[in-house]
């Protein structure tokens, strides 16, 4: 497991996972304990990724960081197949 505990501001990327059940969008995360976000909108699950990212950062590990997708909403749509689990990067920029 990766030491989340840094003296010094760096950044690094966590692996989203993306599922499609049914009409349902579920992001989860091996890398970050407790993210799992769902809705029925793809487009407000996605947006809520970064937020989650960072309060469970700041509850977890005491680490303050600024998440953010390295694709955008409508990339992200372009790359995605519905049929399969894909996985998505999102980067963490960690402020000691």
């Amino acid at each position: 497991m990766e030491s989340w505990r840094v003296g010094m501001t760096h950044s690094t990327t966590v692996e989203v996972n993306y599922e499609q059940i049914d009409s349902y969008h579920l992001f989860t995360s091996k890398q970050i304990t407790g993210l799992t976000i769902g809705s029925s909108d793809c487009e407000r699950a996605f947006n809520d990724v970064s937020k989650a990212i960072e309060i469970l950062m700041k509850e977890n590990h005491q680490v303050n960081c600024k998440a953010s997708p390295m694709m955008t909403f409508g990339e992200f749509l372009k790359a995605t197949d519905a049929t399969l689990c894909e996985t998505r990067s999102f980067e963490l920029k960690m402020a000691a």
